[in-house]
């Protein structure tokens, strides 16, 4: 982390060659979408791990299509239960 951020990545652009030529605020990382929000008053980053997720499922049902021994099950129970809501972390770190 760096209160100069731009600074180093010019610096580390001199070295590296970045994707489309430029410097800008990321869209994914390790698979998840990430984007930037302001929650009360703060601005933060957001990951959402539904990229990663579409594609884990896509992965596994291709490796499954043709597996005489493995299937998808059609109707799997679910950990959470249906009205489950997301916890905002409460952490003042």
């Amino acid at each position: 982390m760096s209160m100069k951020a731009k600074e180093v990545m010019e610096g580390i652009g001199r070295v590296f060659r970045f994707k489309k030529g430029t410097i800008e605020p990321p869209e994914s990382y390790l698979g998840a979408r990430l984007r930037k929000k302001t929650l009360d008053g703060h601005n933060m980053w957001m990951m959402s791990s539904y990229d990663y997720v579409v594609a884990a499922v896509k992965n596994v049902k291709e490796t499954l299509k043709d597996s005489p021994k493995w299937k998808m099950p059609k109707n799997a129970p679910t950990p959470m239960f249906s009205a489950y809501e997301l916890e905002m972390d409460g952490s003042t770190r």
